[in-house]
């Protein structure tokens, strides 16, 4: 059938796999979709935090509409379809926010207007009052936002458009020349997701030893994965799904909707070996039994000091008592002598004070 693509086979986050190349087919087409049929009126794809006004999103007849479109012109495993089709309202939805945000940068914020007779023909009634809400305080708030936050991000991928699917194989046969020549890569024995993510931000191997080559950018994370993973080795630290060598050396919690070092894809792909505590409670117990541990160590470590202190002479004891009493370290903090160091009360009082009875 002319214009019609068979899509064979798919990864497990619903990506089309093969026949090669199709997965760009498939994501170039879902954009013309989008410019073609979805009103740039539109705020956002989704209902979010920032939004619950209907008005503002994109309706779900209009996402259906889009989805007619994509099965006739693309067959793929029947079993497979809520898979396929949830990857690719979210290729939609990135592909709807990426016409808006060039939209604005190419035309709004030059005053411009695209020639509607040779591109977007119909987006032309929607142009206006996309103009207005580009210009308006609400619009340059979140702008302001989402370039503060941005701000904070330290690392930035190296992938180009093909992302990890493309680079992957690249650094694959990286490693194997080195294995072929009988040198061991420094990252043999790395977690297949760290291993991922530093070679995506810039990290490479010298093909010479085989050593780990970083740029300055993630030096201080590669340095923590170095310890991450020798805390391994020695059996004092042992990862828990997404709480792994990765996430420590990075610093910063990972986020769900997606798994560094893989791309966007769902925890319970990315981390498929801990797929059995996504519907158990076996996880919220562990945690807590772990919190319980610590409250028991921290309870029986007091119990262990009041006793130490019980053990120690009377008058011992009474000095020890008082300096850990809540009178005794406020005193201490303000730097004022408790009644001990006080010795007798003696001292010298100003002309006409007279020393008043401490009735302690």
């Amino acid at each position: 059938m002319e214009g019609h693509t068979i899509i064979t086979s798919l990864h497990p986050d619903g990506e089309p796999k093969s026949p090669k190349g199709v997965k760009t087919t498939v994501v170039n087409q879902c954009g013309c979709y989008v410019r073609d049929h979805i009103p740039i009126s539109f705020k956002l794809w989704k209902k979010s935090k920032a939004t619950d006004i209907d008005a503002d999103v994109v309706p779900e007849t209009e996402k259906e509409m889009l989805w007619a479109d994509v099965k006739r012109h693309f067959t793929f495993p029947e079993d497979k379809e809520q898979l396929f089709k949830d990857w690719v309202m979210k290729k939609m939805a990135i592909a709807f926010q990426t016409f808006k945000k060039n939209l604005n940068k190419d035309y709004v914020k030059k005053g411009l207007t695209p020639d509607f007779e040779k591109n977007f023909k119909n987006q032309r009634p929607y142009w206006e009052a996309f103009v207005q809400y580009k210009s308006s305080e609400d619009s340059e708030k979140k702008t302001a936002q989402a370039k503060e936050n941005a701000s904070k991000k330290k690392h930035f991928h190296h992938l180009g458009q093909g992302g990890y699917a493309s680079a992957i194989p690249k650094w694959q046969k990286m490693e194997d020349d080195l294995v072929a020549r009988g040198i061991v890569p420094a990252t043999f024995n790395w977690p297949l997701r760290a291993k991922h993510y530093f070679y995506a931000h810039g990290g490479s191997l010298n093909m010479e030893d085989g050593s780990f080559v970083t740029s300055d950018a993630i030096r201080e994370a590669a340095d923590r994965l170095d310890v991450a993973l020798k805390a391994v080795s020695e059996g004092s630290f042992k990862s828990d799904r997404e709480k792994d060598e990765l996430t420590y050396a990075l610093g910063t919690p990972e986020h769900t909707g997606r798994v560094r070092g893989m791309g966007v894809v769902p925890w319970k792909h990315g981390f498929s070996g801990d797929i059995e505590t996504y519907r158990s409670r076996q996880r919220r117990k562990a945690e807590v039994a772990e919190k319980v541990r610590a409250l028991e160590e921290r309870v029986a470590s007091i119990e262990g000091a009041l006793t130490a202190s019980q053990q120690q002479p009377p008058e011992a004891r009474s000095t020890a008592q008082l300096e850990t009493s809540p009178v005794g370290l406020q005193r201490r903090f303000n730097g004022t002598p408790s009644r001990r160091s006080r010795g007798n009360g003696c001292g010298t009082l100003p002309r006409g004070r007279h020393r008043r009875e401490d009735p302690l």
